[in-house]
């Protein structure tokens, strides 16, 4: 068991590229964090939740893993995330400093 964390980014082109880390606790009680993948998209036509979930797939299947093997996912709060863990039926954990920096920008607009 153990949690995916990943994150997203395009090239400046039309290239997007997703990495994707494993992070378990071991049986001595060790943090294990790998990358297993940081490569770009296996379909690169569109960057919707289902097209992430088809690459995501791929890679635990590299590993001989599936989605019960995942406990949850750990990610930035876009709204891509969020639909990639309702898809998957896993909680998404987001990431702190995102939502620190997004409330940092709300309260320096005068919205806050």
């Amino acid at each position: 068991m153990f949690c995916l964390i990943l994150d997203g980014w395009s090239n400046g082109s039309s290239t997007h590229f997703c990495g994707v880390f494993a992070n378990w606790t071991d049986i001595n009680g060790k943090e294990c964090l790998r990358l297993l993948a940081n490569e770009p998209l296996i379909d690169q036509s569109n960057q919707n939740a289902p097209n992430h979930v088809n690459y995501l797939t791929a890679v635990l299947e590299l590993y001989g893993k599936n989605w019960e093997n995942v406990i949850c996912l750990v990610s930035d709060n876009t709204n891509l995330n969020p639909a990639i863990a309702n898809l998957v039926n896993k909680p998404l954990i987001g990431c702190a400093s995102h939502k620190f920096q997004l409330a940092v920008k709300q309260y320096f607009s005068g919205s806050f």
